[in-house]
């Protein structure tokens, strides 16, 4: 404001390089990073200074929503994030739980996290939508494939692996992954369709 008084250009400072400890944090995760890359959870920090970090995205434009879509389709699919997330609180959070043999006599619990982590503005969204409408229906017609216990310990210290099952959803491969907690629950996590 003050250099606006006097007649001055304001000129804001930028960052041009970052501290050393930050590119070895950047290195050190490496593969944390790149499995969140594939899955498509890249953090947004991450993922929109992607050329400033040195992170290779295929295109920018697809893989960050908030240039993939107008501000008038950004306020649609907001919309719809929160309807499909008030669908959930009435019908499956906290009222359906998922059974298979593979859970050794548990049960998977559906939670509110659940539902956000799928109803990012990312790729598949209106898919997901579609699929968390319908998820007790589709869960029925699942094989299960493999416990992955590739988990992040750094990042989820509470578990210990994935239970992940096969589906077809619209002619196209669909992974559903439950996460096994330490404390023993398994909680519903992440959809991963794989298009055709």
């Amino acid at each position: 404001m003050q250099k606006k008084r006097k007649g001055e250009t304001y000129k804001p400072k930028q960052i041009k390089f970052v501290p050393s400890r930050f590119e070895k944090w950047i290195e050190d995760n490496k593969d944390r990073i790149d499995r969140a890359k594939s899955r498509g959870t890249l953090p947004y920090w991450l993922r929109d200074n992607a050329n400033f970090v040195g992170i290779k995205l295929k295109d920018k434009v697809e893989n960050n929503s908030v240039f993939r879509y107008t501000p008038e389709e950004l306020a649609r699919v907001k919309q719809e994030a929160r309807s499909t997330l008030d669908f959930g609180r009435e019908t499956i959070i906290g009222k359906y739980e998922f059974e298979h043999e593979a859970f050794s006599g548990k049960l998977a619990k559906f939670t509110r996290n659940s539902f956000l982590e799928n109803l990012r503005y990312g790729e598949a969204f209106e898919d997901k939508v579609e699929m968390l409408r319908s998820i007790d229906r589709l869960l029925k017609n699942v094989t299960y494939d493999r416990f992955d216990s590739n988990a992040m310990p750094t990042q989820k210290p509470s578990v210990s692996g994935y239970y992940v099952f096969n589906g077809v959803f619209k002619n196209n491969t669909v992974e559903y992954m439950f996460e096994k907690r330490k404390d023993g629950s398994i909680i519903f996590h992440f959809i991963k369709l794989h298009k055709q």
